[in-house]
């Protein structure tokens, strides 16, 4: 299911002839990419490591936790029920290692004692909107 923040990305992405990707992308697919001059590689809400990293000139991640605590995929349920103090979005360089990078920037989002996988995605969908600008 498409949001409205997906669809700006994608217009966003026409204007400015930026490819995106929704599935794993191949160490060729990537190589054909950097072969053509692609310097940047933008990833978010992507539950697959990028292979390859190293052919990558700059790779980023919008990560929904604050690194590092909860790495991996799909952080959110174990934010709401384990971690809720690491409640929040990272920007972070790309790495070998799982959501390991450098961090570049962090917003926390508090959570309420009510808090729901949909809410707490609304919250990131929000935050991520502001945080991209």
């Amino acid at each position: 299911m498409e949001n409205d923040f997906s669809e700006q990305i994608k217009r966003l992405a026409q204007k400015f002839n930026i490819p995106i990707h929704f599935k794993h992308p191949s160490t060729e697919e990537l190589m054909a990419y950097v072969n053509e001059g692609v310097e940047m590689f933008f990833v978010a809400e992507y539950p697959f490591k990028i292979p390859s990293i190293d052919m990558l000139k700059y790779g980023v991640n919008l990560h929904t936790s604050l690194l590092p605590e909860g790495r991996g995929p799909t952080p959110l349920p174990y934010l709401i029920k384990d971690i809720p103090h690491a409640a929040g979005l990272t920007l972070h360089k790309l790495s070998s290692m799982f959501d390991s990078g450098d961090i570049i920037l962090q917003q926390p989002i508090i959570l309420s004692s009510s808090e729901t996988l949909n809410s707490l995605s609304i919250k990131m969908y929000l935050a991520a909107s502001i945080l991209v600008e």
